[in-house]
């Protein structure tokens, strides 16, 4: 893109950049990322840079906006409500966690084992929410690609963490059965920040919209609806498990 850089824009920043770098040097105690600023829009005000092709942010309103909540349609709320459930995931499990392990643990041993496993893996499980719901995203925009790679990479990565963390390869501090949680966590929690690039760069077609993750619970019930039918395989799939191996 050098070749569409204004001249103006690049002056005035390797300008602004320099003096930051001065002051810095001269005294520490400057804020040279502030006087940097302030000459800036001096600057651009003095000698009308906005009208010579510098960008500018323009006017500010002076006023609060008007309170309310985002207009979110139900295709937004297929992903929102996804991180939801997943942090509603995450508080139910930890809390039941030893409950869980006691009542189904053979032994003292084998529950004291299991709940280590669990303090690690049930975080990852709750990763598991938000990679999910990016995949979804990006199948749903047509680039099936990135999910099937970051997928493909997590399966890896933990095979190849796992013996090291469980058996200490390498490091000699053998985690045991907590190892094999941890590898997990470490690997989802990869493929999460590996997906979230998609979704930051400002190219993406997609982005991530902090003012619509405030629920919308009449949206939710329009969506309950409609996968409730069709969630109900695995519900049962759910209470056939437990009641094999409890």
């Amino acid at each position: 893109y050098l070749p569409e850089t204004d001249p103006l824009t690049l002056a005035l920043g390797a300008g602004a950049l320099l003096l930051i770098l001065l002051l810095r040097r001269v005294n520490p105690r400057i804020p040279g990322a502030l006087v940097a600023m302030i000459l800036s829009i001096l600057a651009a005000t003095i000698f009308g840079l906005a009208d010579k092709g510098v960008a500018v942010v323009g006017d500010v309103a002076t006023l609060m906006p008007t309170f309310g909540l985002p207009d979110v349609g139900l295709g937004d709320l297929t992903y929102l409500v996804t991180g939801a459930v997943g942090i509603v995931f995450l508080a139910v499990s930890l809390l039941l966690r030893d409950t869980y392990t006691s009542a189904l643990g053979a032994d003292p041993q084998t529950a004291r084992l299991a709940g280590e496993y669990l303090t690690w893996f049930i975080p990852a499980m709750a990763l598991q929410f938000a990679m999910v719901a990016m995949g979804a995203a990006l199948r749903g925009t047509g680039n099936v690609k990135p999910g099937t790679i970051v997928a493909t990479a997590t399966v890896i990565l933990n095979m190849m963490l796992a013996p090291i963390l469980i058996f200490g390869w390498g490091t000699g501090v053998p985690l045991g059965v907590a190892g094999a949680a941890i590898s997990s966590l470490v690997a989802v929690a990869v493929g999460v920040i590996w997906l979230a690039t998609y979704f930051i760069k400002p190219s993406a077609y997609l982005h991530f919209i902090p003012s619509q993750w405030v629920p919308q619970f009449p949206l939710w019930s329009q969506m309950l609806k409609i996968g409730l039918p069709a969630g109900a395989e695995f519900g049962l799939m759910a209470v056939y498990m437990v009641v094999v191996y409890s």
